[in-house]
């Protein structure tokens, strides 16, 4: 899977696209297989968001189009970060997929979009990318850049604090500071300066053609629309004192009474001057018979503009366009490309192609992978609390997904009034499944699991548990969410009525924050398995880990420091991780180690080192649950689970008081992981 950097800009004037163009460019050109996505839409007043259309124009890569801002807004309106993360991710995943890096557009902050700081921390995190910063340097002091950008960084670091692996100084002007006297302020808050770029570069100039769209400007000659603007001229004195400012590039401001100026222009311009233009303000046009003394320099190609407006305002107007790159200026993309690409620190590029932290399955991209798969093929799960409120709505709201197709298992009348409590109709594609009226293939399963006859086999399918594992054991449903783990009659009937289970039985529980996505083994159920169980557990774990979409990378958690049988469960863990690697040597077993040097990715990488892990198998329930209370606690992660191992077909238990996201979550879990088996 790419690596993903996530190009975030700073302020209102830092060109994120041109820095995407150049940090592409660099890698492309050392070989590395990159490419580029914008995935959410800059809200513009007029147009759409060009950046994607520029890269189809000077590279060979096919970019995405943008999320539209219209769908980001009502996401975020809703406080829907979760939805627009999994989308993100979806929409990108066919780059990601193919490359070895994958460069991301953020949002820049503008008059027409908010949150903008908040929705760049929820893409870094959907993504587990890392995170180039491009600060503006105008108008500001070594000292303040520093400490803005610093601020910036903060809320971006994630939770090991190395997300941020740059930052680029965009429009510094060597007469304010040095690049290195930026870099040294940048250092003393540890962030790294990996380019500067010179403010009104002649490649990010924009065209003459720009203003006219961008303003609404009336054309009264067109000339060369494809003059840059280098500079702004505006002709407050009388001649000769605005006559030395007339320097190629120059756009030319003033009023249009002022009839001397455009003379003056007009030699200029057949003196060898080139000039970028000439804007008139206040609605007024020249007399004909000065365009007609000005004609030769009309028509050498000198535009001559109109605005309604007064000078002040058009230029404050000209001096706030959209410093994007247009669609169509493929000079400007080549050369903003190319001179950005050469400013990037050569040792800081290609220490990004060689890799990075150990990347992490992240929430949003648990959701995307689980609405794909479950969209793949069709899935049918009992729920044996079928007349509960929170069960009829999760089962509603996956018949309006139609991937996962749930069986209440509950009396008919009992699902109707609840439904009629909730004030919706139940769909068409729902299964209501009467314990009390079981079908014959259901009442020969139990009596042959029991050894009872019709009668007795009739009274035990009244219990809605007994009726949903009889529907997994036959076949009719690919798995089942319900009963109480900590009823110890579950696991009975889940031995007796599905069966399957050869060896210890075990649970598996996912954890997903922002940050990460993982499993934990075994945290429900077993206080003291040996190493032979403690194996079993964490192949399962592994398999199991699929079904989220995790590459599995197994630790086994060493217990407490303070715990007076450390030394004990520690030989114990590593018996069972030697028994995983010669049982399974196609799994990724990275050791026995803490949980805090487990956990984290900076130690990660491909051998059998610490770090990095995605699944975490303890030596014994009590020690399990200590960590999983503190985590749980400090990054108030979502949990999914805990999920029954070693049967049949896959059980979920239902927790008490489950909200109806976490029982979406958990359904969907448990049909992923009847794909999987």
């Amino acid at each position: 899977m790419a690596r993903r950097i996530l190009v975030v800009p700073c302020g209102p004037d830092a060109d994120s696209t041109a820095v995407c163009l150049g940090l592409v460019h660099a890698l492309s050109e050392q070989g590395t297989g990159v490419s580029y996505v914008k995935p959410l839409a800059q809200p513009t007043v007029r147009g759409e968001d060009p950046s994607a259309e520029v890269f189809r124009m000077v590279t060979n890569l096919r970019p995405p189009q943008p999320m539209s801002a219209a769908r980001s807004r009502s996401l975020l309106a809703v406080g829907d970060v979760e939805t627009l993360g999994a989308e993100i991710v979806a929409m990108s995943a066919e780059e990601v997929e193919a490359h070895e890096i994958v460069v991301f557009e953020g949002l820049r902050p503008g008059t027409a979009t908010f949150l903008t700081d908040q929705v760049n921390r929820e893409i870094a995190a959907a993504l587990d990318a890392d995170v180039l910063l491009v600060a503006s340097a105008r108008d500001l002091s070594t000292e303040v850049l520093g400490e803005q950008v610093a601020a910036l960084a903060r809320p971006l670091t994630g939770r090991d604090g190395d997300r941020v692996v740059g930052v680029v100084v965009d429009r510094f002007t060597p007469e304010s500071a040095t690049c290195k006297e930026y870099t040294s302020a940048l250092a003393a808050h540890g962030l790294r300066a990996v380019a500067c770029l010179a403010d009104q570069d002649r490649t990010a100039r924009p065209r003459v053609a720009d203003l006219v769209r961008e303003l609404g400007l009336e054309v009264l000659n067109e000339g060369d629309q494809a003059r840059r603007v280098g500079s702004i001229v505006v002709a407050a004195q009388s001649a000769p004192g605005f006559i030395e400012l007339f320097d190629e590039g120059a756009l030319i401001v003033v009023p249009g009474d002022r009839a001397e100026v455009l003379m003056a222009a007009a030699l200029a311009e057949t003196g060898g001057t080139r000039l970028a233009g000439l804007l008139l303000t206040v609605g007024t046009s020249p007399a004909s018979s000065v365009l007609e003394l000005a004609r030769p320099a009309l028509q050498a190609g000198l535009p001559l503009l109109l605005s309604s407006e007064r000078t002040f305002p058009i230029v404050q107007a000209v001096l706030a366009l959209d410093s994007r790159i247009p669609s169509d200026d493929e000079d400007r993309a080549r050369g903003v490309m190319v001179a950005t690409a050469e400013a990037l620190d050569a040792d800081w590029v290609r220490e990004l192609a060689a890799g990075g932290r150990v990347p992490r399955l992240t929430a949003a991209r648990a959701r995307a992978d689980a609405v794909r798969l479950l969209g793949v093929g069709h899935h049918d799960i009992a729920l044996a609390a079928g007349s509960d409120p929170v069960a009829l709505a999760a089962a509603s709201a996956y018949a309006d997904f139609g991937g996962v197709r749930c069986h209440l298992v509950a009396d008919p009348a009992a699902v109707g009034a609840t439904a009629r409590d909730l004030g919706f109709d139940i769909p068409p594609g729902l299964r209501i499944v009467d314990p009390a009226h079981p079908g014959q293939g259901l009442l020969d399963h139990v009596m042959a699991a029991r050894g009872c006859d019709e009668a007795a086999a009739r009274e035990a399918l009244r219990d809605p548990l007994v009726c949903a594992y009889a529907l997994a054991a036959t076949g009719e449903v690919d798995g089942v969410v319900g009963g109480d783990l900590d009823d110890l009659a579950t696991l009975a009937l889940a031995d007796e009525i599905v069966g399957g289970r050869t060896d210890i039985a075990s649970t598996v529980t996912a954890l997903m924050s922002r940050d990460d996505a993982s499993l934990w083994a075994d945290i429900a159920l077993n206080d003291d398995p040996s190493a032979q169980d403690l194996a079993v557990i964490a192949i399962r774990a592994a398999e199991n880990s699929r079904s989220v979409g995790l590459a599995p990378r197994v630790v086994f958690v060493s217990p407490s420091r303070f715990a007076h049988d450390r030394a004990e469960l520690v030989a114990r863990s590593e018996r069972a991780m030697e028994i995983v690697r010669d049982r399974r040597p196609d799994l990724h077993v990275v050791g026995v180690h803490d949980f805090g040097v487990a956990s984290s990715r900076t130690a990660g990488g491909d051998g059998d080192d610490a770090g990095g892990a995605s699944v975490y198998v303890f030596p014994g329930r009590r020690h399990a649950q200590e960590v999983f209370t503190t985590v749980h606690r400090a990054t108030g992660a979502d949990v999914i689970g805990p999920i029954l191992c070693g049967f049949a077909r896959p059980l979920s238990p239902m927790p008490r008081d489950v909200s109806l996201p976490d029982l979406v979550s958990l359904i969907g879990i448990t049909a992923l992981q009847s794909t999987w088996s």
